[in-house]
């Protein structure tokens, strides 16, 4: 057993919740994901000053540093306890990096400890390769990219879809046409990362896209041979047509499903649904100007999830049989979407997203 130091309060909380969660464990249906950003390692500029200090309630029971193998395995403990079965963890590969260090970024230590804990509370994993402006892939690099993948992929608690094959995730196919160029070079890159998987042992790749949400990349995602389409999270979607800096959280939740119903519309591709929970990034802004929600909140969250179960019930065609659906996010607090307990708000994000889980679908 490891110890570590958090102040006597903060056990107590873990306690409660701990005791809290064994006394009614999930009956969901889904199989639910939630993306995991480890910006907490104190080697980067996540934690703000103004983080730190204007958002307290954001700051969790561990502190600022989470990404030690204690605070990780307290973390899948919750997270399992609360219903989640898996992190799909965001992903870096620094192509300024000399290539013998690839996914030695300091943003892949969670996963690392993750790999290595003795004790995973039946949480799996995946992976969603971060490549966006700063981390866009090299095309030289594919072939060294697909063989840390797939290493990856071998791991017993590596997330599967429906057909028994790993899944992959990319942020952006639009970054991929920046890299590839054709439509044709990411169909042949494609088949070159499920070759290699079928050589270890797999059935192929399920690989899914983050940025399908308009009709033309759509297409693009059909024709590049993608077998999933899901989000990052969706906040643009949520202030469209809206000329407020402030709008309700429950706007955002109604605009998402609404994308999902035109998604399952415009293709029969399959759909990872993502849940945005919430988004309000003014630790990241030098001033206060950035668009937020307001009313986040357990209820807002227990609101989003079981609205996302009724809407995967009814469109069973458009979702994959295992019901994947995602979460933004475990810790995302600098965008402002986390559920980890906090000394402010304690356990209350966890109950609302248990509660989100197990209220039966009228």
């Amino acid at each position: 057993m490891m110890f570590f130091k958090i102040p006597f309060a903060y056990f107590l909380i873990l306690f409660f919740v701990s005791v809290q969660f064994a006394s009614c464990q999930t009956t969901k249906e889904v199989t639910v994901g939630a993306y995991y950003f480890d910006g907490w390692t104190g080697k980067t500029m996540h934690a703000s000053a103004r983080l730190k200090e204007d958002f307290p309630e954001r700051k969790p029971i561990w502190g600022w540093v989470t990404s030690t193998p204690e605070v990780l395995e307290e973390q899948m403990r919750l997270a399992s306890e609360a219903g989640i079965d898996f992190f799909n963890f965001c992903w870096y590969y620094n192509p300024r990096e000399t290539r013998s260090s690839v996914g030695n970024d300091s943003k892949n230590n969670a996963l690392k400890i993750f790999r290595d804990v003795d004790n995973r509370y039946d949480m799996n994993y995946t992976i969603m390769v971060t490549n966006h402006i700063g981390y866009k892939l090299k095309k030289k690099d594919w072939p060294l990219l697909v063989k840390r993948w797939v290493e990856l992929m071998s791991d017993d608690f590596y997330m599967q879809s429906d057909l028994g094959k790993p899944l992959l995730s990319f942020f952006s196919l639009k970054s991929l046409y920046d890299t590839f160029e054709t439509t044709e070079a990411i169909k042949k890159a494609f088949s070159l990362l499920r070759s290699e998987a079928i050589k270890s042992g797999f059935n192929g790749v399920e690989i899914s896209v983050c940025d399908a949400g308009t009709p033309e990349m759509i297409k693009k995602a059909e024709l590049c041979g993608v077998n999933y389409i899901t989000g990052y999270n969706h906040q643009k979607f949520g202030f469209e047509y809206s000329k407020k800096r402030i709008e309700s959280i429950e706007r955002m939740a109604a605009k998402e499903q609404k994308l999902w119903s035109l998604k399952s519309k415009l293709t029969s591709l399959k759909q990872i649904p993502t849940v945005t929970l919430n988004w309000d990034p003014r630790p990241m802004q030098k001033h206060s100007g950035a668009k937020i929600f307001s009313g986040f909140s357990a209820k807002s969250v227990k609101k989003a999830v079981l609205a996302t179960r009724v809407w995967v019930d009814t469109h069973k065609e458009s979702v994959s049989k295992k019901k994947l659906i995602m979460l933004y996010a475990w810790n995302e607090y600098a965008e402002g979407a986390w559920l980890t307990p906090s000394e402010v708000l304690g356990t209350t994000l966890l109950d609302g997203l248990k509660e989100g889980l197990n209220t039966p679908i009228k």
